[in-house]
């Protein structure tokens, strides 16, 4: 398995280990660093964005492309209330469902780096 770490759009990093990703994870704030992709070859990504606020989104995006695998978004149903304004590449609106936290976020990213799938315990939306 072969692991790379795409810090924005122009830098990447061969073999990261997880301090490293964490690292990056925690230098997201929505301005001078607004996107994390951590990607294992032929299993897929997942992308992480905006640090506004410390609300961040997760979206994985399976390798394969067949009918049956699709992208889907992390979210945690006890994040209620107003939409969350988080900036990957440009500010949008998210569900506050969506924009979940970082404690969250560590956690499944951690499970994704060690095992290459995503946790269970978690809660995926298409």
């Amino acid at each position: 398995m072969s692991w790379l770490l795409g810090l924005g759009q122009e830098i990447e990093m061969g073999d990261p280990t997880w301090e490293q990703i964490q690292d990056a994870i925690l230098e997201l704030d929505g301005k001078n660093r607004n996107e994390v992709e951590v990607r294992l070859d032929d299993v897929g990504s997942l992308i992480i964005g905006g640090g506004d606020n410390k609300r961040y989104i997760v979206v994985y995006i399976p390798e394969d492309d067949s009918e049956r695998s699709y992208p889907v978004t992390l979210v945690d149903e006890t994040l209620t209330g107003s939409d969350v304004t988080l900036t990957v590449q440009t500010p949008a609106t998210y569900p506050a469902r969506m924009a979940v936290a970082l404690p969250l976020v560590l956690q499944v990213t951690e499970h994704f780096y060690r095992t290459g799938l995503l946790p269970e315990n978690a809660f995926w939306e298409p």
